[in-house]
């Protein structure tokens, strides 16, 4: 986090503040929603969640970015950059948040061991720094396309290494997504 804003003010006056704490903390959300836009980069169903609404909620620019390998019988790998704001799909209805993982985060050690042996859970998998990087670059380009320095850019984008190669687009609000209640009229 450093790292990264000791390079942004190296080339721009913005003011960056890289925040450390727990988002589901109302001080840490508080302090990350402070800003003109926040990028998010956590790993809990719970925090995208709290992330998404409180950014439709203050209409402050949210961007997600994350990644997702699944080893096994099948290897699967996605890295994914998306833009939260009130004229385009949240979290839910792009499918980022799964209300299936984010209840598994609230279960116990002993809970997660059973629903694993009756196949109903499924263990944390690898990140993989390339796909985290990816998905960081992507995330860059949402920022990049929000401060204007290269046109309209798509809300979404999305990479998934076992079919399609690459796919930017902007999806659909979904009909009946919590989010309608943070919509313009």
């Amino acid at each position: 986090m450093d790292v990264v804003k000791a390079h942004l003010e190296s080339f721009s006056e913005a003011g960056v503040d890289a925040v450390r704490g727990d988002v589901r903390d109302n001080s840490a959300l508080g302090e990350a929603l402070g800003a003109d836009v926040t990028v998010c980069c956590t790993d809990s169903m719970r925090s995208r969640d709290r992330l998404n609404e409180a950014s439709l909620d203050r209409y402050k620019p949210l961007i997600d970015a994350g990644c997702n390998v699944v080893t096994g019988e099948r290897f699967e790998a996605t890295a994914y950059s998306q833009l939260v704001t009130p004229s385009t799909a949240c979290l839910w209805c792009t499918g980022q948040i799964d209300g299936r993982r984010m209840a598994d985060e609230f279960l116990t050690e002993d809970q997660r061991k059973e629903k694993e042996k009756r196949g109903y859970y499924r263990p944390g998998q690898p990140a993989t720094v390339t796909l985290t990087t990816w998905a960081a670059c992507m995330a860059v380009d949402k920022l990049l396309g929000l401060l204007g320095l290269y046109g309209k850019r798509e809300s979404h984008s999305y990479v998934d290494i076992t079919g399609e190669f690459c796919m930017h687009r902007t999806p659909p609000i979904k009909d009946g997504c919590v989010c309608e209640k943070f919509r313009f009229a």
